[in-house]
């Protein structure tokens, strides 16, 4: 039986040394930084510079015939207010989620005289 011990392979060596070394790592690390700081500052040169403002949308132009929000009021937990602009003319809007229901009232600009606020 003090044979059979003899004839048996030795158990498998595992390893005892990191599979990567430090020295490695941190230099993957540093590359990467270093490319990241080389994106940032050609991102910033390429602003100052204007190349960037080409890949932008232009703003679009408000149109007379387009709605415009121009305020929004959380009135309570249910309702709000909200004023529109529509063709040069204001609208109240005042939303309630409880009633489901929307009230839109035009809002007409009195004209106000320089001798009433005298």
């Amino acid at each position: 039986m003090f044979f059979l011990l003899e004839a048996a392979s030795p158990a498998i060596p595992y390893r005892t040394d990191a599979p990567l070394a430090i020295g490695n790592i941190a230099f993957a690390i540093a590359v990467v930084l270093l490319a990241l700081v080389l994106l940032v500052v050609l991102a910033y040169y390429a602003k100052r510079r204007g190349w960037l403002s080409a890949l932008s949308k232009p703003a679009a132009t408000p149109s007379q015939n387009r709605l415009q929000l121009r305020a929004s009021q959380r009135l309570s937990l249910h309702s709000t207010a909200h004023v529109l602009a529509y063709q040069g003319r204001d609208y109240l809007v005042i939303e309630s989620t409880r009633q489901t229901t929307a009230v839109l009232s035009p809002l007409d600009k009195p004209e106000i005289s320089t001798d009433e606020i005298s």
